[in-house]
C-alpha cells in the first residue's frame, strides 16, 4: 500500500511546467509544429532558384549579337529552374508524409498538408492580383484572382501529392502518362470551346489553362 502511494504523483506539489510536460506529449507537438529539413533537397532547390534568376536576368547581360545564346540556354534553364523546383517541392511533401506515417494521426497529417498548400495558394492569389493587374493589359479584378504561377502550382501540387500517395505506383504512372500525352489536346479543346462561346468550357479553360 505504501509503495503504491510512493508511485502516485502529488500534482498539487509539483510546479506547473513540470505538470504540463507530463500531461502533454511534447515530442509529438514538436514533431507536428517543426519542419525537418532535408539538406540535399534544400541545396538542389537553391540551385534551381539560381537557374530561375539566370533565366530572368541572363538576357540583360548579353550583347545583341550574342542574344541567341540566351535563347538556347533558356530552353535548359526552363527545365532546370521552375520545373525542378516544383518537382522537389512535391518530393519534400512525399518524404514528409512517409516520415510521419504511423507516428501522427492521419487527420493531423492531412490538415497540415492542406493548411500549408492552401496558404501558398492564397499567397499566389494575392500575387496575381498585384502583378497581373499592372503588367497584363485587358485583365482586371476578378479575372486576376486565378493564374497558374509557380506559387499556385506548388500549393496545388502539395495537396495533389497527398492523394496521389494513396494510389498504387501503377495508377500514379498511368495518370502521369495520361497527363503528359493528352495535355496539349485537352488545352486545344478547351481553347476551341472558349472561342465558340461555351460557358462551361470557358470556365474550365479559366481554371485549367489560366
Amino acid at each position: 500500500m505504501s509503495s503504491e502511494k510512493e508511485k502516485e504523483i502529488d500534482l498539487d506539489s509539483i510546479p506547473l511546467l513540470d505538470y504540463l510536460k507530463q500531461a502533454i506529449p511534447v515530442e509529438e507537438l514538436r514533431d507536428y509544429s517543426s519542419v525537418r529539413r532535408i539538406g540535399s533537397i534544400d541545396f538542389v532547390k537553391g540551385v534551381a532558384i539560381i537557374f530561375i534568376i539566370i533565366a530572368h536576368t541572363g538576357g540583360a547581360w548579353l550583347d545583341s549579337t550574342w542574344f541567341f545564346v540566351y535563347g538556347i540556354g533558356f530552353t535548359f534553364l526552363d527545365i532546370l529552374g521552375p520545373s525542378l523546383f516544383v518537382f522537389l517541392s512535391a518530393l519534400s511533401v512525399v518524404f514528409s508524409i512517409r516520415r510521419k506515417k504511423g507516428t501522427l494521426p492521419e487527420k493531423v497529417i492531412r490538415n497540415r498538408i492542406f493548411s500549408r498548400g492552401i496558404m501558398i495558394i492564397i499567397i499566389a492569389i494575392i500575387f496575381n492580383i498585384i502583378s497581373i493587374e499592372f503588367t497584363i493589359p485587358g485583365y482586371s479584378f476578378p479575372a486576376t484572382l486565378w493564374g497558374w504561377n509557380i506559387l499556385m502550382f506548388i500549393g496545388a501540387s502539395q495537396i495533389f501529392s497527398y492523394y496521389a500517395l494513396k494510389l498504387s505506383k501503377i495508377s500514379r504512372a498511368v495518370i502521369g502518362m495520361f497527363i503528359i500525352f493528352t495535355s496539349d489536346t485537352i488545352r486545344l479543346w478547351l481553347y476551341q470551346g472558349k472561342e465558340a462561346g461555351d460557358v462551361i468550357i470557358s470556365i474550365l479553360h479559366y481554371i485549367i489553362v489560366s
